[in-house]
């Protein structure tokens, strides 16, 4: 998803069957302050950026899961951001059925297992 633009809105759904991942995300706010971006994931904020200034520039690693239903949406604010936002979109396999896997032990309390998981 990208754009460029002043209080410019784009918004994503996931289409049904589908998992949506975004790993990255840049912005570039070309003119002076008063400008910036909003990130959404159906609805609430996962990302607000004031930009400091002109030329100001934002790279983020960031790991957003959005499932089949829902919406990824940026806002810009000012007169000029632009923005690009990269990730994967996979195929939600429906479960196959079968037993449902056994729940994970849970982990040793420190300082570590008890004497008798040692053999003590």
């Amino acid at each position: 998803m990208q754009g460029r633009g002043d209080d410019l809105v784009i918004e994503y759904q996931v289409p049904a069957g589908k998992r949506a991942v975004v790993r990255f995300l840049s912005a570039v706010a070309f003119t002076t302050a008063g400008q910036g971006l909003f990130c959404f994931l159906n609805g609430v904020v996962v990302l607000y950026w004031p930009a400091p200034g002109a030329n100001a520039r934002l790279t983020e690693e960031v790991r957003w899961v959005a499932y089949a239903g829902d919406y990824l949406a940026t806002q810009t604010f000012g007169s000029d951001v632009s923005f690009h936002m990269a990730g994967f979109l996979f195929d939600d396999v429906p479960d196959a059925g079968g037993d449902a896997p056994a729940a994970p032990a849970p982990p040793y309390p420190y300082p570590g297992p008890p004497a008798e998981a040692l053999g003590a």
